[in-house]
């Protein structure tokens, strides 16, 4: 398979014997040299690249770095270099608790500076982040874009989108690792309700080493 892309200064990128990764709703992944690897996207959604930019040049600390956008033929957005992530954390109900509430923590941190650009989160889910030993990488911010949404609701959407994530990502672990009962998932709905703040959150989790006695 042969990929050819277009950077923002048109010089040509073409991508060959390249080894596939992962394929989402939009495009799919491909590992490169020098621990970096190309998204490929393949949809015709209208992607806001200059909410992209602005994302990236935060340099916040749980989303990945990116290196070169890339563009189509038609000058549509094609892709990009990013970072290579491996997974090194497969059930984050076994792992310790500090775990969640730092990244928790830090997420929100970062949220909180993307909505402050006026920026609405997108397609925030656990297909989209990688479980690293210590940090969690949003690796998938494509979708989100500048909104005219006034800035108390815009808030509040993106922070549902970070409850969303840890909800996903603790409920996934659970049906995957664990006996799911009735009890476990209202737990962990209640857990990361839109209303709960991050203090909220850790009284509940703090007393417990790992997230999975907290749940059963």
């Amino acid at each position: 398979m042969k990929i050819k892309l277009y950077d923002e200064c048109g010089r040509k990128n073409i991508f060959d014997n390249l080894k596939y990764l992962s394929n989402g709703e939009c495009g799919s992944v491909y590992l490169l040299e020098d621990n970096k690897c190309l998204k490929y996207i393949t949809d015709e959604y209208a992607y806001d690249v200059n909410a992209f930019n602005t994302i990236n040049n935060l340099e916040l600390p749980n989303f990945t770095y990116v290196y070169k956008l890339l563009f189509n033929t038609n000058g549509n957005f094609g892709g990009y270099i990013m970072k290579y992530y491996k997974k090194e954390i497969e059930d984050i109900l076994t792992t310790e608790t500090a775990y969640t509430l730092e990244n928790l923590k830090q997420i929100i941190i970062s949220i909180k500076k993307i909505t402050d650009e006026g920026i609405l989160v997108k397609d925030l889910n656990s297909n989209n982040v990688i479980l690293g030993k210590d940090i969690m990488t949003i690796i998938d911010f494509d979708m989100y874009k500048y909104s005219r949404i006034a800035y108390e609701q815009l808030n509040k959407y993106n922070y549902q989108y970070i409850m969303f994530l840890f909800k996903c990502l603790y409920l996934d672990c659970l049906h995957n690792y664990h006996k799911t009962t009735l009890y476990s998932n209202k737990k962990i709905n209640e857990l990361f309700n839109d209303n709960n703040t991050f203090q909220d959150i850790s009284k509940k989790l703090i007393k417990y080493k790992y997230p999975i006695d907290y749940v059963k």
